[in-house]
């Protein structure tokens, strides 16, 4: 089982150099959306014109915010937000003035729209039917007359013809299911009817209107994915214990969602993707008036509109969404109506997060198109509630004002990371607002500094040593083990070389000469909190890109000197061959240990992101490691498929402590050293590097890989000493990867300390390099496929017998007379 190639990644959202150190995939869309009759402003011949005149709302749509004129600088505001989508709506009622008479200019300003967004690498997402009707559409007597889908149809494909090769999406209908009951139930929205058998009629003939509106494109516009934009409400009853609740929830959830999801899953062709849009959980209350949706339990928190902050529903609406169409999803509206703009700031935060835990489960998401853009007409409410990233100040000309949420959700959309909303711009010097779209950037006034989140990647030629060092953090109790275990050694020391000697006193190791056939360079590789370091060893000149092995040290790396990576793994990068790849903190000290797994992940995403200038095949690449190192190995798989993303090619877990439960404390006896090992305290210390919550939590804490569903994962070999107090451990770990049904084999060698088989210059050293080695070229060639093969297993006993036999023969000195085999290479088996 190999790492899938580029056009597997692609197709899973997520291409390979981005995996680790995102909450969202590399090419996941991002931006915000609007509709016309809400922004453009002079609207005058719709049905929603008509209703705001006779007073069914607050105010009157008017002006806008006057985007029919001020497009350009609007599309370059976005642009320097970074937004890569942006939806809109073109109204229907300009384009088409009258049954087959086309407005050409209306056209024509669409199409110059749309060419502006395309020249700001800004994808379109075009929605024909935004709640608005043309006038003389309305009079006859709209979705209820007979041919209204067939009108629509006639609609759709002249914009195809007109406009296709400009819309990369298209939404034929805007909340079909809210067109239907806000218009036709709960009647404060135009015709205003309250009629529960129209209601059903009107949502029927709004998903023939969208199939009518998918073929036209299909014809007219065929590289045009179409899709239909949903609003997908979370209902429940009001009260769980009132079976009229109950009921009204379950009519509701069927006319509202599950008709309209089961009609994507059945019709012919139900278009390329489905928008869900999501707001709140709404309940059902039958003794409301016009049974009424919406309210909020006593207590929760609200927005402007009155409706419930509830985040959870929006992932359980994605999984209903993708379970039941088997469509691509793209979030087309999610939003909140706040004067606050820090409570917008903590909803997309929450909404975020609900969406990567969509995400984790395997649904398909592809993007998130924020509610809205700027502050516009919100329908019956006028421009009361603020949904924009983008405020606008109607007693001073319209002026744009750019908002901090803006800035917070640009800086997501840069790292696609959730936390750094929470985090700094670079540029401290951002005006908070934008007049007018002029001033001081590019046509919009806003800058576009390089964010402070930014993972730029290091040059792959480049070689460590030149940044000033920083003195090492090593939190106190770890500073404690560190010198109950090895007495003298100061890894505090910012004078690294002092510390290379020190460690080397402490632990000194052969010297894996490298060959005439591999060379090293050592690289700074961006992370959180400044750089750390990476060593590469690799073939020299290879003919094609090698494999790479991804190798994590344990916590012999701070004692150990700066060649326990070659000698652990440098074997590997000849016998395979492949490149190994060594995160290494020893080589920048203002790092503390154990390493942080986002660190982990954020060296792996360099790797593959630089794949080709460090002459490796980014689709072939495994994660191992020793000791403490093992168990990040297994949990950056773990975080891998709890992304949602493909998993490596293998995990070599090397003694790997799988289960970090603390030590029980014991009695301190004077004069007598303590016991290596981690009290429950020391323990939490190294916990919150694994987890992220684990500062607040409550001992005895345990490692992630502890307890935790391992189904899914990557093929694993795992070795362990024969008398290492890890290998109870090792064992049930193994056992516990197989009952997952994950492919996985195990291998004892000889030993007595926990990682003291690796020192080079053993005979077991040699076999247990040449043993991964085996393993590494089966996966990298793809034949990893269900259980290891028959003959590795076969050949890892032998080794293991070999080695068993040589050695008790040289404690006998009866070696050369009994003939005790020599331990027999592990050469790849046929």
């Amino acid at each position: 089982m190999s790492t899938p190639g580029a056009r597997d990644l692609a197709e899973h959202g997520c291409p390979v150099a981005d995996f680790p150190v995102r909450d969202f995939p590399a090419d996941f869309l991002w931006g915000a959306s609007t509709a016309a009759h809400q922004v453009e402003g002079g609207q005058g011949a719709n049905d929603w014109v008509d209703w705001e005149n006779a007073g069914h709302t607050a105010e009157v749509s008017g002006p806008g915010i006057a985007q029919w004129e001020r497009w350009p600088t609007d599309i370059a505001l976005l642009a320097e937000l970074g937004h890569n989508a942006h939806r809109l709506s073109i109204e229907w009622s300009r384009l088409a003035l009258g049954p087959g008479v086309w407005d050409l200019a209306a056209f024509d300003h669409y199409a110059r729209v749309l060419d502006g967004l395309r020249g700001h690498d800004i994808t379109a997402f075009v929605t024909l039917h935004h709640f608005t009707l043309p006038r003389w559409f309305a009079a006859r007597g709209g979705w209820l007359a007979d041919d209204a889908a067939e009108v629509f149809g006639a609609f759709a494909e002249e914009v195809g013809r007109r406009l296709g090769d400009r819309i990369p999406f298209a939404c034929t209908i805007n909340e079909p299911q809210i067109v239907a009951f806000n218009g036709y139930l709960k009647g404060n929205h135009p015709p205003g009817h309250r009629d529960r058998g129209e209601t059903v009629a009107v949502n029927h003939t709004l998903m023939r209107a969208h199939d009518a509106a998918v073929a036209a494109l299909r014809a007219t516009s065929p590289d045009t994915r179409s899709g239909v934009c949903l609003q997908l409400p979370f209902i429940q009853p009001a009260d769980p214990d009132s079976p009229r609740d109950a009921e009204l929830a379950d009519w509701f959830r069927d006319v509202l969602v599950q008709r309209h999801l089961e009609h994507l899953r059945d019709t012919a062709d139900p278009g390329d993707w489905v928008g869900v849009q999501y707001y709140t959980r709404a309940r059902a209350d039958a003794a409301a008036e016009h049974s009424d949706l919406g309210n909020a339990p006593p207590g929760a928190p609200t927005t402007q509109m009155g409706w419930e902050v509830y985040p959870g529903g929006l992932t359980e609406m994605l999984r209903q969404a993708g379970k039941v169409t088997g469509l691509p999803i793209y979030i087309t509206e999610n939003g909140i109506a706040t004067t606050d703009d820090t409570e917008r700031v903590a909803y997309l935060d929450s909404h975020l997060r609900a969406v990567r835990a969509a995400l984790a489960d395997g649904v398909d998401v592809r993007g998130y198109l924020h509610w809205s853009a700027f502050d516009n007409f919100e329908w019956t409410h006028g421009y009361r509630p603020r949904f924009g990233l983008v405020g606008i100040d109607r007693d001073d000309d319209l002026r744009r004002i750019v908002r901090p949420s803006a800035r917070a959700y640009r800086r997501v959309i840069t790292t696609g990371r959730i936390d750094a909303l929470h985090e700094r711009d670079a540029q401290t010097d951002v005006p908070p607002e934008v007049e007018n779209g002029a001033g001081r950037g590019a046509a919009t006034g806003i800058d576009s500094g390089t964010e402070s989140t930014a993972r730029v990647p290091t040059d792959p030629g480049s070689t460590a040593g030149s940044a000033k060092e920083k003195p090492m953090i090593i939190d106190p109790p770890v500073r404690r083990l560190l010198e109950r275990v090895a007495a003298g050694a100061q890894p505090e020391s910012a004078d690294l070389n002092v510390r290379r000697a020190q460690s080397a006193a402490v632990m000194t190791l052969v010297k894996f000469p490298y060959g005439p056939d591999l060379e090293v360079t050592e690289h700074r590789v961006p992370v959180t909190d400044g750089t750390i370091a990476v060593r590469v060893l690799r073939p020299k000149q290879p003919e094609t890109p090698v494999p790479a092995y991804f190798f994590l040290h344990g916590g012999g790396w701070v004692l150990g000197n700066l060649d326990t990576a070659e000698a652990e793994c440098g074997p590997v990068a000849s016998l395979v061959p492949c490149a190994v790849v060594n995160v290494d903190y020893r080589l920048a000290p203002e790092h503390p240990f154990p390493t942080p797994l986002e660190d982990c992940l954020a060296a792996y995403a360099w790797l593959l992101e630089n794949a080709a200038a460090l002459g490796i095949d980014a689709t072939k690449v495994a994660i191992g490691g020793a000791s403490a190192g093992g168990n990040l190995a297994a949990a950056m798989c773990l975080a891998l498929r709890d992304r949602g993303l493909p998993q490596p090619s293998l995990q070599v877990l090397d003694a790997a402590a799988v289960d970090l439960t603390p030590m029980a404390e014991e009695p301190v006896v004077p004069g007598a050293p303590r016991k290596p090992g981690l009290t429950p305290t020391e323990f939490n210390i190294f916990a919150r590097h694994y987890l992220a919550d684990s500062a607040d939590a409550t001992d005895p804490l345990v490692s992630p890989l502890h307890g935790t569903d391992l189904s899914g994962l990557a093929p694993a070999l795992i070795f362990v000493a024969e008398h290492d107090p890890l290998r109870d451990q090792a064992e049930e770990y193994l056992a516990r990867l197989r009952a997952a049904d994950v492919p996985a084999a195990g291998m004892r060698v000889l030993g007595h300390l926990h990682g003291g088989w690796v020192v080079p210059g053993t005979v077991t050293q040699t076999l247990v390099a040449e043993m991964r080695a085996a393993a590494l070229r089966h996966a990298f060639a793809g034949t990893l496929v269900g259980p290891l093969p028959p003959a590795l297993l076969d050949r890892l006993a032998e080794a293991e017998r070999a080695v068993e036999a040589k050695q008790a023969a040289e404690a006998t000195g009866e070696a050369e007379a009994s003939g005790a085999p020599e331990p027999e290479r592990a050469t790849e088996p046929a």
